[in-house]
């Protein structure tokens, strides 16, 4: 027998398990056994010695058509037990029947035959080519056993008469599936598992085979009943990469069982299952590749597979950390095949750029499935500073060499600083840019950074100098947002809340001083940076950007660096091509007093005389916030003008403008916080010395 030999182990407990019922039946030999329909349903006693159901023909008309049953032959109504009429093997029976008028009239009109019981109309016989002979083609599938078939004939003259017969249908031997379950899925393997049982109609099992797909499987066998019927169990495991397969299987499997019996009687069973070698599909809605990830995030996938998903392997692991960072992902509830969880990107190191997500899941069959991808981290809140470090140089290539401005003030001379006197009209700039994580990394070409949010920009002033302005509201020391107490809210304007203004960028606009310190000037370098190769070589210094940003006075006895005008609109050193200056609005360009924003009035704004303090906040496009270190301005109404330095004469010691928030009380206190500088993840404060450029 051509066949191969799959991997075979014991299967006999789940066998016995199974067929318990069978076996018990099998051990009583005076009993009927019981009968098996195709789908394994099990009813009470052989096929073919239940009653057959009365047929009423009605009486017999001598002047009616006279039928005489050729194939099947007429059975012996008187007989006890029921005739059984013809042994019909296959699913169709061709019925023939010889139809006489006795009195040769006007011959015969119609002649039909019926199934009793199968619910089918009756089916037309056709005249042959035998004289008086008809035949009719039927669909005997239905047939467990022995029934009746009823012959109807109408003569012309419109007499009727019946006649009936019965006959057998041997269905061929019962196949019972076990194992597997019709469309199950697998993994690995298969078990296989089935009965094969005669009927009362062939008792004996002549011949036995399983196929999948054309290879005949050799299945250890077992009879376990010899009368009324023979019973047989077949069991074995098929491995779906085992050798004597070309591929190993895969996809959808047809197990085919065809079983002969003593009468010639064949019935063959179909039996599907799919080879499930694959792992749940995993489709990340929350994220996709090279998208920033930044503060605490929404992790969302969803997560299906047709043999189930295995809702505790769905998780994703973030930067390959399996113990700090692997996230449970939960199913969503009302939401079928979504999971979500969420994860606190601030556990990443400031230096990690760009960390994978990987995220897993398993099928209940033990198939696993990952989906790999990276995503960039931010979690550098925006720098603010409305008194930045002056030492700021702009570069650019002169012939293959980098040439440096002299130093500039990146917000202008003529903005104020810390500490300084101020009068009533102000002008007020920030230096603010998007930071990303670590932009020392040396190997990086570039940072991932979100931007800033515009809408976001806000500065704040604030005269009740008992208050703070700028808080710690983590408790780590680290001032990070402003005091919510002195924020003002649409809703409940309260007194000693500050006084709020949206502020907006100055797009790219003049020339920085690419030519050393002229000699008159006061407080300049002799010598470039040492990222520069030498000064820039033009000779005239450009021309300032507005009417109100020419180079301011300077405080009697000033004997800092000669100041200049505002020339230049700095860009973005972090976030390179951005502008970094940012004002109170509008700016319009074309206007010799609106091109660099609009100054700020105390006295409009109800500020008092004494110490202010000023301070911003802005958030990028990830949502992290970053604030300025307050700057503590000194408002003298007595002064008619802006002078650079110009240190008030009283007024006591500079404000400290901040405060922590306890978390126990939920009130601000006076207790300080600092600021993070250079050196420290997530800098607040820029650099003392800046070349900016390529």
């Amino acid at each position: 027998m051509n066949a191969f030999r799959p991997r075979v182990r014991a299967f006999g407990l789940f066998a016995a398990v199974f067929f318990v019922a069978l076996g018990l039946a099998a051990c009583e030999d005076e009993k009927d056994p019981p009968y098996f329909d195709y789908d394994g349903a099990v009813r009470d006693g052989p096929a073919g010695k239940k009653d057959l159901p009365t047929v009423d023909l009605g009486s017999t008309n001598a002047d009616g058509p006279v039928i005489e049953f050729i194939d099947p032959p007429q059975s012996d109504p008187s007989q006890t037990p029921v005739d059984p009429g013809k042994m019909v093997i296959g699913d169709t029976l061709n019925v023939q029947v010889r139809v006489t008028d006795p009195v040769k009239q006007k011959g015969i009109e119609s002649v039909t035959v019926q199934i009793v019981g199968d619910g089918a109309d009756p089916t037309t016989m056709s005249l042959t080519g035998t004289n008086n002979v008809y035949e009719a083609l039927l669909d005997v599938s239905k047939v467990q056993g022995t029934t009746s078939l009823i012959v109807k004939a109408k003569s012309a003259s419109g007499i009727s008469n019946a006649k009936a017969t019965n006959f057998t249908r041997d269905p061929g031997p019962q196949i019972i599936f076990a194992n597997p379950p019709d469309g199950s899925r697998r993994k690995g393997s298969v078990a296989i598992s089935l009965r094969v049982e005669g009927t009362a109609q062939g008792p004996n099992v002549s011949s036995f085979e399983l196929r999948i797909g054309q290879l005949k499987l050799n299945l250890k066998e077992a009879k376990l009943r010899d009368t009324p019927t023979e019973l047989y169990e077949y069991t074995g495991v098929v491995a779906f990469d085992d050798p004597v397969f070309s591929i190993p299987l895969s996809g959808q499997q047809v197990l085919t069982a065809i079983a002969t019996n003593n009468n010639g009687a064949t019935t063959t069973s179909h039996r599907v299952f799919e080879v499930d070698d694959a792992g749940p599909t995993i489709k990340v809605t929350s994220h996709k590749a090279g998208v920033l990830i930044g503060g605490v995030i929404r992790i969302v996938a969803t997560v299906n597979d047709p043999a189930g998903v295995l809702e505790s392997s769905v998780k994703v692991i973030i930067g390959n950390n399996l113990n700090q960072r692997q996230v449970a992902l939960k199913p969503k509830a009302g939401s079928s095949g979504t999971y979500e969880g969420q994860f606190d990107t601030r556990t990443l190191a400031s230096n990690m750029l760009w960390p994978v997500m990987s995220f897993r899941a398993a099928d209940k069959l033990g198939n696993e499935s990952t989906l790999d991808f990276e995503v960039g981290v931010d979690n550098g809140q925006p720098i603010i500073s409305f008194d930045p470090p002056d030492d700021y140089y702009v570069a650019k290539k002169d012939a293959k060499k980098t040439v440096c401005s002299y130093p500039i003030d990146p917000v202008g001379d003529d903005a104020a600083s810390d500490r300084e006197a101020v009068p009533q009209i102000v002008t007020i700039r920030a230096r603010i840019e998007d930071q990303g994580n670590s932009s020392t990394v040396p190997s990086a070409e570039w940072v991932p950074i979100a931007d800033l949010d515009p809408a976001s920009i806000r500065l704040y002033v604030l005269d009740d100098t008992s208050k703070p302005l700028v808080v710690d509201t983590t408790g780590d020391g680290f001032c990070d947002a402003i005091n919510p107490e002195v924020v003002p809210l649409a809703g409940s304007p309260l007194p000693g809340q500050a006084v709020g203004v949206a502020l907006v960028s100055v797009g790219s606009a003049g020339g920085a001083p690419m030519l050393p310190p002229r000699p008159k000037d006061q407080g300049f370098p002799m010598n470039p940076p040492s990222r520069c190769d030498g000064w820039g070589s033009d000779t005239e210094e450009p021309t300032e950007l507005c009417a109100t940003t020419k180079a301011p006075l300077t405080a009697p006895g000033y004997t800092g660096r000669t100041v200049k005008p505002l020339t230049y609109v700095i860009l973005g050193d972090n976030d390179p091509g951005r502008p970094a200056l940012w004002v109170p609005g509008p700016v319009v360009g074309a206007d010799k007093y609106k091109c660099a924003g609009l100054p700020f009035d105390f006295v409009a704004n109800g500020i008092q005389p004494g110490w202010v303090c000023v301070a911003g906040e802005a958030r990028d496009q990830l949502g992290l916030i970053g604030v300025s270190k307050p700057m503590r301005l000194y408002y003298d109404a007595s002064l008619t003008s802006y002078q650079k330095a110009r240190f008030p004469s009283g007024g006591g010691t500079a404000p400290d403008c901040t405060g922590t928030l306890d978390k126990a009380t939920n009130k601000v206190n006076n207790t300080p916080c600092a600021f993070r500088g250079i050196g420290q993840p997530f800098p607040q404060t820029y650099p003392p010395t800046e070349v900016v450029g390529p």
